[in-house]
């Protein structure tokens, strides 16, 4: 089938891109990488078309995180938001009745895996995501899956990766809907004020959430291991969050005024932490010469 035919091809495709980062002398792992991209989309008109199953969507989702670590966000915005619809079609944005069967969570994962690249792109691009944030009732990752998937033992510390991006995505999507909606232009400063301090409250105790060791910080104190790019996009993703809660006070431009003359205790930690928050993700670039050329846009 056509939803196969492009999950293997990006199972192929990835495999290549890792040998090509493992090795990058002189190789054609690259050039194989990108044949097996081109097969996937060969296929993915009659996915749009005919196929209305999870596998069609795990093919799409496939496609979006190869092009996830690619310069240009088009790719990775729109192959999201249709792997969301796609969702959406089949029901994944609500739960069944299955309760803890494998299928159920299978279902459960392709949605949130799904929420996650729609809400982290429409952050950092600044568009609309696709699904209603009032609109789903799919329970969260679960916290001990059986077969240990999503969850990562990085130094001896574990850390529930798959459920951590989930919630994370949940903030995201609480930033976009509090701070960048179009009615938000019309709330007084004092409200807007509030809603970057709910926002801020959110993220921080996410953070907190986080074992110590693995918390997002400037440096990372544990030994080098495969996975820490993983931890390196997650704080990437929490740096840059944090960071867009200045943009919105940079806004209100009478409430940074209040904060310069020291008359709103408020705002000036928040712009401060925000602040640092996009100096600690310049700081963490110097890990990423070690985790691939994908990693450097």
């Amino acid at each position: 089938s056509a939803s196969w035919w492009i999950s293997l091809n990006v199972a192929l495709a990835i495999s290549y891109r890792e040998r090509a980062h493992a090795s990058p002398g002189a190789s054609d792992n690259w050039k194989r990488s990108l044949g097996h991209v081109k097969n996937a989309l060969n296929a993915v008109v009659d996915v749009f078309l005919r196929n209305t199953d999870i596998a069609a969507v795990q093919g799409l989702l496939g496609l979006a995180l190869y092009f996830q670590g690619t310069p240009n966000p088009q790719a990775l915005f729109m192959f999201a938001a249709a792997a969301m619809r796609l969702a959406q079609s089949i029901g994944l944005h609500r739960e069944n009745a299955s309760g803890a069967s494998p299928e159920a969570e299978q279902r459960r994962r392709v949605y949130w895996i799904a929420f996650i690249l729609d809400s982290d792109i429409s952050i950092r691009v600044g568009r609309p995501p696709v699904q209603d944030i009032e609109d789903y009732d799919t329970h969260l990752p679960t916290e001990n899956p059986p077969d240990g998937r999503g969850v990562l033992t990085i130094d001896g510390t574990r850390m529930n990766y798959f459920r951590l991006l989930a919630q994370l995505a949940q903030i995201q999507r609480l930033v976009i809907r509090q701070l960048y909606t179009v009615t938000v232009r019309q709330k007084s400063s004092d409200d807007v004020i509030e809603r970057i301090k709910s926002c801020e409250d959110a993220l921080l105790s996410w953070k907190k959430s986080i074992h110590s060791k693995l918390q997002p910080q400037r440096t990372f104190s544990c030994k080098p291991s495969y996975f820490l790019q993983h931890v390196l996009r997650l704080h990437f993703a929490y740096n840059c969050c944090y960071s867009n809660l200045y943009q919105v006070c940079v806004f209100q431009a009478n409430a940074i005024e209040r904060a310069r003359q020291g008359t709103d205790g408020n705002i000036a930690p928040i712009v401060s932490r925000s602040l640092d928050a996009a100096r600690s993700a310049l700081a963490l670039l110097s890990h990423v010469h070690s985790l691939g050329s994908t990693y450097k846009w």
